[in-house]
């Protein structure tokens, strides 16, 4: 089971950066660095398109919805797009950045990869997907935490390995060789968002190392069902930063 793909995707962290520069809290050279960092930064033609769809959204945004979100979509979660459709298929397979528009009904969707991303423009309504609050997304996380302790007590006490090394976050997350936070985020991203991200990183560290420590693949389907919390974790952050910008806006 490839863990990390179903619980991290640079997509949360450029979801951030871009929202930072349309709403001018973060210059394009440091937004374009950023996300060359997560894997490539989009064509200049890219970010000048989103800038004008986007603009008029940044001062008069009567719907309150934020003007980019996070699609995510993993195992019990299907992407909040059309069924069926290109943009669906592509955001099943790597995520998707969801901008709204000032156009009823209307919604830009980029998919990765970043540097070469493919552009839908849907004109479907939609229902609005529940985006955890970050208050709810953090019961989650806890639910998590509480249910991967459980299993790592499984494994030590069952299959014979060193319980001592398994309890012990510190000792197991330093056994993954390589980080979950790979470029930063803006200086002006809410607390309460770094908070939640570094919750969901460290889970996924923790979950993803004892997977690695052990070599036991019996419970991944238990591990599996940790992920969605995760997943939710990252979207309910994006969501809460690019929110509180435009609330700040208004």
């Amino acid at each position: 089971m490839n863990f990390r793909s179903h619980v991290y995707t640079p997509l949360h962290n450029a979801a951030i950066w871009i929202a930072a520069w349309l709403y001018g809290l973060e210059s394009y050279d440091d937004t374009e660095t950023a996300l060359i960092d997560l894997g490539g930064a989009p064509p200049l033609d890219m970010f000048t398109a989103l800038r004008r769809h986007a603009s008029p959204l940044l001062d008069d945004n009567p719907t309150g919805e934020p003007i980019v979100r996070l699609e995510f979509p993993g195992p019990g979660d299907a992407p909040h797009l059309p069924a069926g459709s290109d943009a669906a298929l592509a955001a099943q397979h790597s995520g998707a950045l969801v901008f709204a528009s000032p156009v009823p009904n209307e919604q830009v969707v980029i998919t990765p990869p970043l540097d070469n991303p493919r552009w839908f423009h849907l004109t479907d309504a939609l229902p609005s997907p529940h985006i955890p609050t970050p208050g709810e997304a953090d019961l989650e996380l806890s639910e998590a935490i509480r249910r991967a302790a459980t299993l790592i007590d499984a494994l030590s006490a069952t299959r014979g390995y060193r319980s001592d090394a398994l309890a012990n976050p510190r000792l197991i997350v330093g056994m993954v060789g390589d980080t979950y936070d790979l470029s930063g985020l803006p200086d002006a991203t809410p607390q309460r968002t770094l908070k939640l991200l570094t919750r969901a990183d460290h889970i996924s560290a923790i979950i993803e190392a004892v997977i690695s420590y052990s070599g036991d693949h019996s419970l991944d389907a238990e591990l599996l069902a940790l992920t969605r919390p995760i997943r939710h974790a990252r979207i309910a952050a994006v969501n809460y930063a690019v929110a509180e910008w435009g609330r700040l806006k208004r």
